[in-house]
């Protein structure tokens, strides 16, 4: 009996497995498909299609995985005005794939793209002149365009705006424009804005202090996987600030921390494992 149970099981792992080189097989003939007809549409002119057939390219969907023809198509449609092909020739430009590296060539094209409105380029150009690649370092440039894109709803930005506001970065200092783009951000699921936020209640920076409200915001981005938030969490069971303390809960989210080589997370563990309190009236480590 057990042996006849045993050949069962290996038929249904069989079956499930054929099933999925199935579906695999199918996707890739669809694909396949697709880029046939982008092909042709792309020959003909067709900016939009011009640009798909770039992207089947990158990600390998439907052909083989080929950078510069990647460009190649980007390019072309690029050509065309396109800003979403403008943003990637860019981003190749950045990454060094298909052609050189080169982060001047990178600004030049994000810049064509973010002039025509698009809120990625705007972030991107955001980004260079913040950090000074391709570009002068220039904080107020990189604030003017982090927040054209963030008025366009791009959560990325609109947390990278908070964290200007809150350093005082090309832009006046302002705890309470530093919240108000975090809950933005935040209110759209992006991890390091719930983050940002949860900090913000628990130091009452720009807005009153709540540790439940810390501990609510600190869940949400430490359910998407973020070590920050993670250790934060911990810290908060921990000591038992906006919820019940409980350092079995604490260590579980320290050990989550740590194992994405979350230093503040690594050093919690050794304290608990020496018996001492962990970082005893220092309070956390402040935004990254």
């Amino acid at each position: 009996m057990k042996h006849r149970w045993v050949i069962v099981g290996f038929t249904i792992i069989a079956l499930i497995f054929a099933g999925i080189v199935f579906r695999a097989q199918r996707n890739h003939r669809q694909w396949a498909k697709s880029a046939a007809v982008y092909r042709i549409r792309a020959e003909h002119g067709d900016a939009k299609a011009q640009l798909q057939l770039g992207s089947m390219y990158y990600y390998g969907k439907g052909v083989s995985k080929n950078y510069a023809e990647a460009v190649y198509w980007y390019r072309k449609s690029a050509e065309q005005g396109d800003s979403n092909a403008e943003y990637s020739i860019a981003h190749m430009y950045h990454d060094g794939k298909g052609l050189p590296q080169d982060d001047s060539e990178a600004a030049r094209w994000c810049r064509k793209a973010a002039e025509q409105g698009n809120p990625k380029a705007e972030f991107g150009l955001c980004d260079a002149y913040h950090e000074g690649r391709g570009v002068t370092q220039d904080y107020a440039e990189a604030a003017r365009w982090c927040r054209e894109a963030a008025d366009q709803s791009d959560p990325e930005a609109q947390y990278a705006l908070g964290l200007m506001y809150s350093r005082g970065e090309g832009i006046a200092l302002d705890y309470s424009e530093a919240v108000r783009w975090y809950r933005k951000s935040a209110e759209q699921g992006y991890a390091m804005a719930q983050y940002a936020l949860g900090y913000t209640y628990f130091s009452g920076e720009g807005i009153a202090l709540d540790y439940s409200e810390a501990v609510r915001w600190y869940r949400k981005s430490s359910e998407q996987g973020y070590a920050k938030a993670q250790y934060a969490l911990g810290y908060m069971y921990y000591y038992g600030y906006g919820v019940p303390r409980d350092r079995a809960g604490a260590n579980d989210l320290f050990q989550k921390a740590a194992a994405q080589d979350d230093e503040d997370g690594k050093r919690a563990l050794e304290c608990l494992r020496k018996g001492i309190s962990i970082d005893p009236g220092a309070g956390l480590s402040g935004l990254q």
